[in-house]
């Protein structure tokens, strides 16, 4: 984007941060998110954050995530929980699938699929505790 000299607006940071979470490209989502705001003044939305949640999560860096949802300077919607949530089931990390369904169960009753994947990671867990 730089060379080209292209300013992208917030839909395109969408698209760019979806792209590298979709490709696990790790150094390259977080070379864009950070120049949101210094490179290109763009202040990052719910959405961007998000796709960034969304990339850790995808590489393991679920404790990274953690420190990027806590840190947001709003507050995380069902969607930031839920992809959080969802890289603990591929890596299942029964502690922050745990914080990940309870943040999702404070947001309300809106759907049961948070209290599903909580149930699931307490039946993983089980699983994994008779199997030592």
């Amino acid at each position: 984007m730089n060379e080209s000299q292209v300013s992208p607006d917030k839909v395109t940071m969408v698209r760019v941060l979806s792209a590298c979470a979709h490709g696990r490209l790790l150094e390259q989502g977080q070379g864009y998110f950070q120049s949101m705001e210094k490179v290109f003044g763009l202040v990052p939305k719910i959405e961007q954050y998000g796709y960034m949640v969304d990339l850790l999560g995808r590489m393991d860096y679920l404790k990274e995530a953690y420190d990027l949802i806590m840190g947001m300077p709003m507050e995380a919607n069902e969607i930031i929980w839920g992809s959080f949530l969802s890289a603990y089931r591929v890596y299942n990390n029964v502690e922050l699938g745990e914080v990940a369904a309870k943040g999702m169960l404070e947001l309300g009753p809106r759907d049961t699929w948070d209290r599903v994947m909580l149930s699931n990671i307490y039946v993983e867990e089980a699983k994994y505790d008779r199997s030592m």
